[in-house]
């Protein structure tokens, strides 16, 4: 039958007294029984936790209080904030947000005067975390259902975790990957078989290029979107041909959000091989590829490769004016010599080229510039 919801502030009408209530979670408490009426009951099993996550965005006073009377909903998911936010909050004498909370209600049994509380933080590229916290009956801070509440906050980036809030467990679920924190928090007590899964998350950051990676060409932009930078703030770049190594290391400042480098320094002398690799008319040069890597706050963010687009197009001529059609030669370049053959108008078109160019053309034993072909 339907059922007025009694939480604070709440007050839904709930369709079925079996269901709890859409709004704040709430679940019915007591019933009316009527006399000379039949009435069926169903005796549910007994909850032993649930995950709930606040509706409430905005912060409050730190007090032990504050957060009573909030709608507390069961989830799946807690949200994860920034070690320099909660450190603000801290300093301000804030609570966080009852949004950005996990409560994990434990329903412990009458007879039980002491029990724990296990947490397994599942990382991405770490072994898994396990934490336990003890707990002990208070009969002031069982609810009206008989269940006992604890609050955390999940927290990530550098810095140590120097702040506390009352009642308020600090959880620091830091890695150094994209993400920057684990992805998955197990919680489990009162001896459950298999732990609750809540999704961590915090805002994807994007990093990307923009324009293209050539010598001619105007220098292409690195972009880092990360809606938790704060203008000033420094983020460092690290750009990396594939299969040869970093070619530069950058700093750059963010905007409100975003930090935007440009970058054109795609050749990088010492990478080169001491002993070029001599390439016949079949093999081209491979293509080469640049990401690059953007850190701050602890965490870090790359891009997709980005490819390099460099050509050599020339036209050989003798003495006299006339092109060199169908004739051998050679390219040099930091990477290789490689032999190229001219059309019947005297043109080659090499690509894809690698950084550096070519540093000369080397025809019947005699080296040309390159910069003089056309």
């Amino acid at each position: 039958m339907p059922w007025e919801c009694t939480a604070p502030d709440c007050g839904t009408v709930v369709p079925t007294d079996t269901q709890s209530c859409p709004t704040c979670g709430f679940e019915k408490t007591a019933w009316t029984l009527e006399v000379e009426k039949t009435r069926q009951i169903v005796l549910g099993r007994r909850k032993k936790l649930e995950c709930r996550r606040g509706a409430v965005s905005a912060t409050s006073a730190s007090s032990p209080l504050a957060h009573l009377g909030v709608a507390w909903r069961k989830t799946d998911s807690a949200s994860v904030t920034l070690k320099s936010v909660a450190r603000e909050l801290y300093r301000a004498g804030r609570l966080p947000a009852p949004a950005d909370l996990l409560c994990v209600r434990m329903f412990p049994k009458a007879s039980l005067k002491s029990w724990e509380l296990e947490l397994s933080l599942e990382f991405e590229q770490r072994a898994v975390e396990e934490r336990a916290l003890q707990f002990e009956r208070s009969p002031e801070e069982l609810g009206p259902e008989g269940y006992f509440a604890a609050w955390f906050l999940c927290v990530y980036g550098e810095g140590p975790v120097d702040f506390e809030f009352p009642h308020i467990h600090v959880l620091d679920v830091s890695e150094a990957t994209p993400l920057g924190h684990a992805p998955l928090l197990g919680v489990r007590g009162l001896r459950q078989s298999k732990a609750s899964e809540v999704q961590l998350g915090a805002a994807p950051w994007e990093a990307r290029w923009e324009g293209v990676a050539q010598s001619t060409a105007p220098p292409a932009r690195m972009i880092l979107e990360a809606q938790e930078l704060s203008a000033g703030a420094p983020v460092e770049f690290e750009v990396e041909q594939l299969g040869v190594g970093v070619v530069a290391q950058r700093e750059g400042r963010a905007e409100s959000g975003r930090c935007v480098l440009e970058f054109a320094d795609w050749y990088r002398h010492s990478l080169a091989p001491p002993e070029p690799e001599d390439l016949d008319l079949e093999q081209p040069f491979p293509q080469d590829q640049f990401v690059f890597r953007a850190r701050a706050m602890g965490r870090v963010a790359e891009s997709e490769p980005l490819p390099f687009s460099d050509r050599f197009h020339a036209r050989l001529t003798d003495h006299e004016g006339r092109a060199l059609g169908e004739t051998s030669y050679e390219v040099v370049t930091p990477w290789g010599r490689k032999r190229v053959r001219t059309d019947a108008a005297g043109v080659v078109d090499l690509a894809p080229l690698r950084p550096g160019g070519v540093w000369r053309v080397v025809l019947a034993g005699q080296a040309l510039s390159a910069g003089g072909q056309q």
